[in-house]
């Protein structure tokens, strides 16, 4: 386990939000920039005499919105009032943590430990408030200070035609409106005003990152119609420094066109370039005997195919509209270089059903990050999503079943204006099956996969550390324990057997065992499922992953030696990493 640590302190200075998103809060905060570069479980707690309270967003932060992008926040599970939480990181994925306090305006130092596979990126990007005061003095009187504010402008000025997109309204059940879209980015955090100017009726919308036409409503962070006066739209908004922002412009009534000019006040001069797709088309005439043709438009559909297959080595979930986890699945990473609508059709024999995601899919929560489902719209029971693609975003793709159980062949192609890159992802369970030749002149008989033994050995003593290890007795911290790093070259399952004269107990963490905190990242326990009252773990283990193996007793206050062996399709790289009052000599061997 590696920990990164940094330490910072809440001040008057710092910026202020709303926690509880209900306007009766308001809390001082400081954000960090996270990021690993291995996959896997990191636990991430606070340490304070502050009441601490802690949050982790997909992404960006949005402190007028802290429900956007939220993936978990923690009061006090770190003991005393310090937050903590255990989560699953995705490597080079931008994450942003939000330290702040349980009360209102506390004020106070802390560190924040992030524990893990790897060490981690933690970089604070708070922007602290700066107020320049120039006091002035008449007749021994001092007046009070002035805040000196310089406030930016940047504007666009662009014109909406009939060659522009059109799309339904966040705030419109249908209809069909020019837009215009603008990548926005600011140098500086802080508070913008994004306006408009113009004849036209307007509204305005701002995403957070990508904005997809056939759903207006994701990533939306404002949308506005008429707060700028004179039928003119005003956003009020808090942006992060960095961080790619979608703004549209459209009309309030549909199928208008005309000019208008966009500004954007603030602290700093800010990025604003226009994004939109414009409709291009291609026009032949031909002229035979005086008549002339009427014009055609060309349009080329470049098309992508995978092909896959579901069976019983494919992992399982409970579809978003479900609740039994029975369902085989593949998932696919989807990416093209040329923005547009896209086709995505299956075909199988199998009954279908398509999901396709913006960014990460999450087992667990089917239903975070979904941009579109379909199941038959593509006939004979096949799915098809039209949807609309950003250039180099990237997507995730879920391939399942209308019924449960269902395994089988299937293809999926997608249609549009560029080449589609789709690359499955899917993390498959394989079992190796040993087979061994009976006969030296049998020359033709060979072994298809052998079965690897890792072993090694230890002594639970007094000089071991002592904890209330999960389904023990209540009252009782005094179970003996060692801790082994686990780490596999060749993915598939393993199992992990104790052979003693004492009655054991095994626990299996994904990364992290945390002494104070046992339940956390727990994969698998075992008791006596090898007989003899020694444990078992049958477990599938990724490759080059360090999982932490907890041997234990069933009994507490018990010690004695014992020996653990790991067996799998290859052999395990198996270190005892305990720590305790005197060193101890551990052996391993292989067999």
């Amino acid at each position: 386990m590696i920990n990164t640590t940094v330490s910072s302190a809440l001040t008057v200075n710092n910026p202020i939000y709303d926690r509880r998103g209900d306007g009766n809060s308001s809390c001082y905060y400081d954000t960090f920039d996270l990021s690993v570069s291995m996959a896997g479980i990191y636990y991430i707690g606070s340490n304070s005499a502050m009441d601490t309270y802690g949050s982790l967003y997909n992404g960006s932060f949005i402190p007028n919105r802290p429900d956007l992008n939220l993936i978990v926040n923690n009061d006090d599970s770190n003991g005393g009032t310090q937050f903590g939480f255990a989560v699953s990181l995705q490597p080079h994925a931008r994450y942003t943590l939000v330290a702040t306090t349980f009360a209102d305006f506390e004020t106070g130092r802390y560190t924040v430990a992030v524990s893990g596979l790897q060490r981690v990126t933690l970089i604070r990007t708070t922007i602290i408030g700066t107020t320049p005061v120039a006091p002035a003095t008449t007749d021994s009187s001092q007046t009070f200070p002035t805040i000196i504010l310089n406030i930016l402008n940047t504007s666009a000025s662009s014109i909406l035609t009939s060659d522009n997109p059109a799309y339904t309204r966040p705030d419109a059940s249908n209809g069909s409106y020019y837009y215009d879209t603008f990548s926005l980015m600011v140098p500086m955090g802080g508070n913008y005003d994004i306006g408009s100017n113009s004849v036209l009726d307007t509204a305005g919308s701002l995403y957070d990152g990508d904005f997809v036409p056939d759903h207006p409503d994701l990533n939306i962070v404002k949308y506005n119609d008429d707060s700028g006066g004179s039928s003119q739209f005003r956003l009020e908004v808090f942006l992060q420094a960095h961080v790619k922002y979608t703004l549209v412009i459209t009309t309030f009534n549909e199928r208008t066109t005309g000019p208008y000019t966009l500004i954007v006040s603030g602290l700093m001069l800010v990025s604003l370039i226009r994004t939109t797709g414009i409709a291009v088309t291609h026009m032949t005439r031909t002229t035979t005997d005086r008549f002339s043709t009427a014009q055609t438009t060309n349009a080329y559909m470049i098309n992508t195919t995978a092909w896959s297959t579901l069976s019983l080595a494919n992992p399982k979930y409970a579809r978003p509209d479900t609740l039994n986890s029975t369902y085989y699945y593949d998932t696919f990473n989807v990416m093209t270089t040329v923005a547009g609508l896209y086709t995505i059709v299956s075909n199988s024999s199998i009954d279908t059903y398509g999901f396709l995601y913006n960014g990460s899919f999450f087992p667990n929560s089917p239903t975070r990050n979904l941009v579109i489902s379909d199941d038959e719209s593509g006939g004979n029971s096949q799915f098809q999503l039209r949807v609309y693609l950003q250039s180099y975003a990237q997507y995730v793709l879920v391939v399942t079943t209308f019924y449960e159980n269902v395994f089988g062949s299937y293809m999926v192609m997608t249609s549009g204006l560029g080449h589609v890159n789709i690359l499955r992802t899917t993390v498959t369970i394989t079992t190796q099956i040993p087979s061994t030749a009976t006969s030296v002149f049998n020359t033709k008989t060979s072994t298809t996969g052998y079965m690897f033994n890792t072993i090694a050995s230890s002594i639970w003593t007094n000089k071991n550390p002592t904890y209330a290890r999960p389904h023990g007795s209540n009252s009782s911290r005094n179970y003996y324990y060692d801790t082994f790093d686990v780490t596999a070259r060749i993915p598939g399952l393993y199992t992990i057997v104790s052979n003693s004269t004492i009655d054991t107990y095994g626990y299996l963490y994904n990364g992290s065992f945390i002494q104070n905190f046992p339940l956390w990242n727990l994969a698998a326990f075992d008791d006596d499922s090898a007989g003899s009252g020694q444990f078992r773990l049958n477990v599938y283990l990724e490759s080059f992953v360090t999982y932490t193996l907890v041997a234990t007793t069933f009994s507490d206050n018990t010690n004695g030696p014992y020996t653990v062996i790991v067996r799998g399709p290859t052999q395990v790289s198996i270190i005892r990493t305990t720590i305790e009052s005197m060193p101890n000599t551990t052996t391993l061997t292989c067999m």
